[in-house]
């Protein structure tokens, strides 16, 4: 076929299609058929064997789907691959490259002219090596799905086995060369094709509402939850970045391992080396014990660092070393780095390519955690899913808010939330449930075993958002604790009628939550005990552990 009489195939087959997995998979199979065409009529490469082909949607932040098709014998969907250091090459030269994996030799086309030969370039594989090697994969080939304007909206990539001999690179650009037409026709009509349907992605108490919206990426999670590749989770605060961490781990091959989360918020930048790495005792002022870090605790399992953006400089040379090498040693520790077993997944609401022009953040981190980036669409993007979550947070707050007591919307309640916008996502949305039940239970008649909640009680609850005005006054402050000690005290009754008893240690939690409720504010622990006149905890760098214990109270009793 010729290339004009291919390109017309092309074409015309994909405005066929119903949506991207028929189309992208058509094509697959198209380039799979020409590549062996190709390798049989080789002579140097009439012995390898095209391995898998995938369709890689993505934009410079994310992925956008990913369509896989398994060519070889005993393949297996769940363990793809993409490597970013190969995808920036593709990026860079809009044209067919070839990866040698022993090596690292790279080859890519000229463009426009694809007979003008190759030039040569070397990428530093690392595990990435280690995972195709495994796959038995001795050869990559990914050719730029472009625009009509010249973007790269992705790309397409195949494994290959073939004898490694050196001399090779020559003989892949032929292949390179016979599927380039193919991809220069794909790219904007693969991209123009609707979302695949899919069924109804099951739910779970870590991922418990999944609406249409998040259909697709869900399932490229469930295919990036089962690689130990970074994974970078990008999306506005509390679009639910932890859950979905907690999730992947879940169905990761180290789900029996721990899951340890590293927030960087509750680490001021000058302990954070500490707070990842550990340290051995008499390190540092106020080390007077040995501590592990996430890193050391994570081991054998999952280390979800949020908020990546937040950490220091000094830090990044170190995280940056660690993914490399997947060796640390703990501060003040003079023995030979140890081996980090980990897989790591981090979090951000930042724009790091911008954070990477204003120089706060290294480039060749931000590429180094680019191997599978996935953004999390905001709640209102979902809509969806307002109804469901705000069913599902109030039955798990029921319990715990209400005691003995149903708590339950009626429609005209959800009917409310649904008419809202959620610039806070769901954890707006969450804490907005938590005061609705605490103010329909208040309001509610006595003797009543249900309390609803409509969409007045809701209209109330957030008229509340902004919490009491307390005065600065000490008579003022007494007041305002007096009441918060009514209230346990008709708990207490409550309870005790129940055959029940209040725990009083609930009072210890004051200084917990007024500690939680400053940082937020401020945004900074060292501030925040500063602003409380807590300089010898600071002064011992032990504020950032009292901070951790204090929270671990909340989450204890709250079971946060």
């Amino acid at each position: 076929m010729t290339d004009t009489a291919l390109i017309i195939d092309v074409m015309q087959t994909l405005q066929r299609s119903s949506d991207l997995d028929s189309g992208g998979r058509w094509v697959l199979t198209r380039c799979t058929e020409l590549l062996r065409d190709v390798l049989s009529g080789s002579t140097a490469l009439r012995s390898s064997t095209v391995l898998r082909a995938m369709v890689h949607l993505r934009g410079e932040s994310s992925y956008s789907a990913l369509v896989p098709l398994e060519a070889g014998p005993g393949a297996d969907e769940t363990q793809l691959h993409s490597s970013t250091t190969l995808w920036r090459w593709v990026q860079r030269e809009r044209a067919g490259v070839v990866c040698d994996v022993h090596t690292g030799q790279l080859s890519s086309l000229h463009t426009p002219d694809l007979g003008k030969g190759h030039i040569g370039g070397q990428l530093t594989l690392g595990e990435t090596r280690e995972t195709l090697t495994k796959r038995q994969t001795t050869h990559v080939l990914a050719l730029p799905l472009l625009a009509g304007a010249g973007a790269v909206l992705g790309m397409l990539s195949f494994e290959l086995r073939a004898e490694f001999r050196r001399e090779l690179s020559e003989h892949w650009l032929d292949c390179l060369r016979a599927l380039a037409p193919i991809a220069d026709a794909a790219g904007p009509l693969l991209a123009s094709l609707p979302a695949s349907p899919r069924p109804p992605a099951r739910t779970d108490e870590l991922l418990p509402v999944v609406g249409e919206r998040m259909q697709e990426l869900v399932a490229l999670l469930r295919v990036f939850a089962a690689s130990d590749e970074t994974l970078l989770l990008g999306g506005a605060t509390g679009t639910g970045k932890s859950r979905l961490a907690a999730w992947c781990h879940a169905r990761s091959p180290r789900a029996r391992g721990p899951f340890v989360t590293l927030n960087l918020l509750a680490a001021p930048g000058e302990t954070q080396l500490g707070e990842l790495f550990g340290w051995r005792k008499g390190a540092f002022t106020g080390a007077q014990r040995d501590y592990l870090g996430a890193v050391g605790e994570a081991h054998g399992g999952t280390l979800f660092i949020d908020e990546i953006d937040k950490l220091s400089l000094g830090a990044q040379a170190g995280l940056l070393e660690l993914l490399e090498t997947r060796r640390y040693k703990r501060l003040g520790d003079s023995s030979s780095a140890v081996p980090a077993d980990i897989r790591f997944i981090v979090g951000t609401n930042a724009d790091l390519h911008e954070a990477v022009a204003a120089g706060t953040f290294r480039e060749d981190l931000y590429y180094r955690i680019q191997v599978l980036p996935v953004a999390l669409p905001c709640l209102d993007e979902r809509r969806d899913e307002i109804r469901a979550w705000a069913t599902y947070m109030l039955a798990r707050r029921c319990t715990e808010v209400a005691g003995a007591r149903e708590v339950r919307f009626d429609e005209s309640g959800l009917v409310w939330l649904m008419q809202q916008t959620w610039p806070g996502n769901l954890r707006q949305l969450d804490n907005t449930v938590r005061r609705a039940a605490a103010v329909a239970l208040a309001t509610s008649a006595d003797g009543l075993e249900t309390a609803t909640i409509d969409a007045s009680v809701l209209v109330r609850a957030t008229s509340l958002e902004k919490g009491p005005r307390i005065a600065s006054g000490p008579d003022d402050l007494r007041r305002q604790l007096e009441r918060v000690a009514d209230y346990l005290v008709d708990e207490a009754q409550r309870l005790q009628a129940r055959g029940e008893t209040l725990d009083l240690s609930v009072v210890g939690l004051l200084r917990a939550l007024t500690l939680k409720q400053a940082h937020e504010r401020l945004g900074d622990i060292k501030r925040t005990y500063e602003l409380f006149g807590l300089d010898r905890l600071i002064a011992s760098r032990n504020h950032t552990k009292d901070y951790r214990q204090e929270l671990a109270k909340l989450r204890a009793f709250f079971d946060e």
